[in-house]
């Protein structure tokens, strides 16, 4: 067997791999495999010790615009399918994609949701308040018998984002973006509209913002009817932004 060699490796994955994050994450399961290796004492170094990751990645700052999230949001009302409900919900509560794309019909109160601790990132139940927009169109919605975006003859959650989303960028003509921007967008919009941080990142479902720690621990209030009065305000921006 040739031996293993970190230039070697790193020649592998970038013709194995085409993006700089896939590129990145493949060099990381390496390096930590080869670690794992070295401790149980299958090799005698690891070949990838002396290297970096091959991109220095930007943190994600992408924010879309007024006039970008205007023609989203339009173009998803203008071409309805599940993908684009989907994209419609995660603009209106900011919520993360598989949450809404895992959506079930039990997770829909009569004007919120509540999303088990199962199917949230930080395993903590959470409930949103809904505003009138994504209540209209839930009530359009007519999905499978268990998941709101499933359908009569295949009753699981949409599982189509890449395709869909180059879709909607050609068809839009928008700079590349992320459905995760629209989250993003979604707290900078709420910033603008003075909605109270602490109170967008209970909407976020965030527990390691500014209610965190010690103040964690003994402030259980809700935050729900502020919660409320935050979705209602940001349905009017939308309301002037994106009018029917």
């Amino acid at each position: 067997m040739s031996k293993i060699t970190g230039d070697r490796l790193l020649t592998r994955i970038s013709s194995y791999t085409k993006s700089q994050s896939s590129q990145n994450y493949a060099f990381t399961s390496f390096k930590v495999f080869f670690n794992w290796a070295v401790r149980r004492g299958y090799l005698p170094t690891n070949p990838l010790a002396p290297h970096k990751r091959p991109y220095r990645m930007s943190p994600r700052e992408r924010v879309l615009s007024d006039e970008e999230l205007k023609a989203v949001f339009s173009y998803c009302r203008s071409s309805p399918d599940r993908f684009t409900q989907i994209v419609q919900l995660l603009i209106m509560t900011g919520q993360r994609k598989g949450e809404i794309a895992n959506l079930q019909w039990q997770d829909i109160g009569v004007d919120n949701l509540v999303l088990p601790g199962n199917k949230t990132k930080n395993k903590r139940e959470h409930t949103v308040p809904l505003g009138s927009f994504a209540l209209e169109l839930l009530a359009q919605i007519e999905g499978g018998s268990t998941y709101v975006f499933g359908t009569q003859f295949d009753d699981k959650p949409f599982n189509g984002f890449g395709k869909s989303t180059k879709r909607m960028l050609t068809e839009t003509d928008l700079p590349h973006f992320t459905l995760h921007d629209l989250r993003r967008t979604f707290a900078t919009i709420h910033a603008r509209i003075g909605t109270p941080i602490h109170v967008t990142e209970k909407i976020l479902n965030h527990v390691s913002g500014t209610i965190s720690g010690v103040a964690a621990v003994y402030n259980r209030h809700s935050y729900y009817e502020e919660m409320k009065l935050a979705v209602a305000e940001y349905d009017n921006f939308i309301a002037k932004l994106a009018p029917v």
